[in-house]
């Protein structure tokens, strides 16, 4: 069984199933699948945080995926957003804009250091620069 919003539909809000689902048209909002995946279909537009065993993308997708156990993002589609996934699959062509997590099955989770504050241009103009000579 296969739950199929078509490319004629538009829909917001939250979607959970137990069963595939092939989205087609629009969607804003969250995706919670469980025991089965998520294809974001070439005409597919998806806004939302998305979470199932497996997530494809043929179309976009702007958000967050979270698969159980792999996101393919073939080279016709297009992901914005953050992914952890067990397995990742991107086709040449594909876009993918992110930032990716993955771990073995059973591995915890590394806590990932603070991000160090990114330096604008006008202070590293200002940036002392030390020169060594150099020996011959």
């Amino acid at each position: 069984m296969k739950t199929l919003l078509g490319s004629a539909l538009a829909l917001r809000g939250e979607l959970a199933a137990r069963e595939d689902v092939c989205i087609e048209g629009e969607f804003e909002g969250q995706i919670r699948v469980s025991g089965a995946g998520v294809l974001i279909g070439a005409s597919g537009r998806v806004n939302a945080k998305v979470e199932a065993d497996e997530i494809v993308v043929e179309g976009r997708i702007e958000g967050d995926l979270l698969a159980r156990e792999r996101v393919v993002i073939r080279r016709t589609g297009r992901v914005t957003g953050n992914i952890e996934t067990l397995r990742l699959l991107i086709e040449d062509g594909a876009i993918f804009c992110g930032r990716v997590e993955m771990a073995r099955p059973g591995e915890a989770r590394v806590n990932r250091p603070a991000a160090r504050p990114r330096i604008d241009s006008a202070e590293f103009e200002k940036m002392p620069v030390e020169a060594n000579e150099s020996v011959s």
